[in-house]
């Protein structure tokens, strides 16, 4: 779904940490840290991940849709236009459109639409078959000598190609997953699933940690699209404010 700024989330939700339509909040962990303008140390509270629930995933689902419908219809409209990659004019329209609204900060699209075109065969057979390698080989190539690795766009593109086999990746996810493990590993619990950073990184391995997040959490009557709007809501690092 589109990462452009007008549809960020409002910046008070994200202050006061409060859930979509629920109005529950983020669970609260006191610390202490050292604040010279206040006399020395003092506790604070810190805004915690929140975990997920069919009923939250549910909720941040009908915000999503509410607020980007018109957006998701047109590139939905677009893709159905030009499902295949065989034509360079189809390929650098959906580079274009998906790197402006998913704001991937890709300047060389037209380098990017030819890489596509150029591996057309592979990708349009992977992409039927769900085949999660074909998001690397999207997303690493040389332009001038140079290697570049557009990983956060190649998982947009085959998403939007395939929303079934494709979760999404962008800071937000990343940020999301691996405070979760490491909030579960401070409070000195077991972590529903378990990753290494890195992991997040490779296409075949973040598909995984997804699968296993999915499952961890009973959400397997949950696309990969659905959980991505709720990740997409609840992924930005939670204000911390004194008390």
């Amino acid at each position: 779904m589109p990462r452009f700024p007008v549809f960020l989330p409002s910046r008070v939700w994200l202050k006061n940490c409060s859930m979509p339509f629920t109005g529950q909040k983020f669970h609260q962990k006191a610390r202490m840290v050292f604040r010279p303008d206040l006399g020395g140390k003092v506790m604070t509270k810190k805004a915690t991940v929140c975990e997920p629930t069919a009923d939250l995933v549910r909720a941040a689902c009908r915000e999503f849709d509410e607020e980007n419908s018109d957006v998701e219809e047109a590139l939905g409209e677009l893709l159905r236009q030009c499902p295949a990659n065989n034509d360079l004019r189809h390929v650098l329209c959906k580079v274009v459109v998906l790197n402006r609204l998913y704001w991937t900060q890709i300047f060389a699209v037209m380098d990017v639409a030819l890489h596509i075109k150029r591996n057309v065969t592979g990708i349009d057979l992977a992409f039927a078959a769900g085949s999660p390698e074909i998001v690397d080989t999207i997303a690493k190539f040389a332009i001038r000598g140079k290697v570049h690795n557009f990983f956060s766009f190649a998982t947009k593109y085959s998403s939007w190609h395939n929303p079934q086999k494709y979760p999404i990746y962008d800071s937000r996810v990343d940020n999301y997953l691996w405070r979760l493990q490491k909030e579960k590993l401070l409070q000195k619990e077991k972590p529903l699933f378990d990753f290494r950073h890195e992991a997040l990184w490779q296409y075949p391995q973040f598909l995984e940690v997804v699968t296993a997040f999915r499952d961890a959490y009973g959400l397997n009557d949950f696309t990969f699209k659905e959980i991505d709007k709720f990740i997409w809501l609840h992924g930005e690092k939670p204000a911390t404010a004194d008390t």
